[in-house]
């Protein structure tokens, strides 16, 4: 598992974009599928079917591109919208909050004052550090179902997968 939040992958395939957009679309169809999907032109979206989601529940998001003849899958993990947004909103707030307080403690400090302003630029660069770690914990509890989704692929694809890619690894 790497430490990115949002992981992404690349898969290489030995079919035409038609062929693969003609697979998801009678895996759409099917009632007996794992995950629901939403087909737009070249994207794909995958989500944990209504039944199994949680808070933390991730969907999968995929491009179809065809590159040198060969069709590639590429796909991007994701947080549910509203857990992207609470988190973009946390990390906006407490940055703008800690910028002020930083400002304001540097006028403390000119002025011969108390550094209360300083002190309260660390509670909030605690407090990104403490969102940063909830999303790590947030992304730990959703693997299960991002293998769900890794799963469904090798099954639609199993034979005609060329190569697996992680495009995250650290370096």
């Amino acid at each position: 598992m790497t430490t990115h939040l949002r992981p992404r992958f690349q898969i290489s395939l030995d079919l035409e974009v038609e062929k693969v957009v003609e697979v998801f679309t009678k895996e759409k169809n099917r009632d007996d599928k794992s995950c629901s999907l939403q087909i737009f032109d070249d994207q794909i979206e995958l989500r944990i079917r209504q039944e199994d989601r949680h808070f933390w529940s991730p969907f999968l998001r995929l491009s179809i591109i065809e590159e040198s003849g060969v069709v590639m899958l590429r796909g991007k993990h994701g947080p549910n919208a509203n857990v992207w947004t609470m988190f973009t909103a946390l990390y906006a707030a407490i940055s703008i909050v800690g910028v002020m307080a930083l400002i304001f403690g540097m006028s403390q400090l000119r002025l011969g004052q108390s550094f209360t302003g300083f002190l309260v630029a660390g509670i909030c660069a605690l407090a990104l550090f403490i969102v940063h770690l909830a999303g790590h914990w947030g992304r730990r509890k959703a693997h299960p179902q991002m293998l769900t989704f890794h799963t469904c692929l090798e099954t639609l694809f199993d034979e005609h997968i060329l190569s697996f890619e992680d495009e995250n690894k650290d370096t």
